[in-house]
């Protein structure tokens, strides 16, 4: 019976890899065909990114709809509860922090030169455009994101192999999921810590919302700022010493640090409470 129910979380998790990139697969398929015949409606990365985000998420309720039991959205990770707003807020500051503290190193490294607000370069219909659209990128990102990577592959792996197993193999495959955006060693270190960031949140939550909260911030603060050459709300200049491409290593450099930071702040805080809850219960 045991083995049985192990071999059925083993198939949930490949189920949902195989039938996800069926259908990222497709839908660039579909995409690459409405534009040959000159049908450009969706023609536009915003909309094509949401259509993107919006896939995976389906495809998971499909899997998991099948195996939940009646308790669809509980089962990876979406309870309803108060505490929701909280823990996404949580999630969301934490993230502003991490890209406040970020950036404040940047400059007071003389790597780049805050230069004030975007508005004084791009029309503000420009500006706000581009906020809006990050928000939205950042917002089926995190839900879409989470809903597969966590709320899928790490809880189901974890029920297969153990946590730390699920931890680690369903980061593995976040940073895989983005090989096609992001290349080099910083890059994809920045994003296989994020992952196992944003899965110790869920395990120890056993939640996906300040895990989404976090996922969130990341995406939309770290974006909100830029060089004079693309339109943003805060904008910098960067040192003569140095170069664009640098500057993006150091970034990605400095995010791996601030996770690893997080990391150990929420291990050690973990630790402190299981050492108090052992007292406890000896007394």
């Amino acid at each position: 019976m045991k083995k049985t129910q192990v071999n059925q979380n083993l198939s949930i998790v490949i189920k949902s890899l195989v039938l996800t990139i069926i259908a990222i697969i497709a839908l660039q398929l579909v995409l690459s065909s409405m534009r040959s015949i000159g049908l450009n409606i969706l023609n536009d990365s915003l909309l094509g990114n949401v259509l993107l985000e919006a896939t995976i998420f389906i495809v998971q309720l499909i899997i998991i709809r099948k195996h939940s039991k009646g308790t669809l959205f509980s089962s990876i990770g979406l309870n309803k509860d108060k505490a929701i707003g909280k823990s996404i807020f949580k999630g969301v500051t934490i993230g502003f922090i991490g890209t406040l503290l970020i950036y404040l190193w940047i400059f007071l490294s003389r790597i780049a030169f805050f230069q004030g607000t975007s508005f004084k370069y791009y029309d503000s219909k420009i500006v706000l455009f581009f906020v809006v659209s990050m928000f939205i990128r950042a917002f089926f990102a995190s839900v879409c994101e989470e809903v597969l990577f966590r709320g899928v592959l790490l809880n189901y792996l974890g029920r297969y192999k153990g946590k730390m197993f699920g931890l680690i193999v369903s980061s593995l495959i976040f940073m895989v999921f983005h090989c096609t955006r992001y290349n080099s060693l910083y890059q994809l270190s920045s994003v296989l810590l994020g992952g196992i960031t944003l899965g110790y949140l869920y395990i120890k939550t056993k939640s996906l919302y300040m895990s989404i909260g976090l996922h969130f911030a990341t995406d939309f603060f770290m974006n909100l700022i830029g060089p004079k050459s693309q339109p943003s709300v805060f904008t910098f200049e960067i040192s003569s010493k140095f170069s664009i491409d640098y500057l993006t290593q150091y970034l990605f450099i400095l995010v791996s640090i601030t996770y690893s930071l997080l990391l150990l702040i929420l291990f050690l805080k973990d630790r402190k409470h299981s050492k108090k809850s052992s007292k406890l219960r000896h007394f």
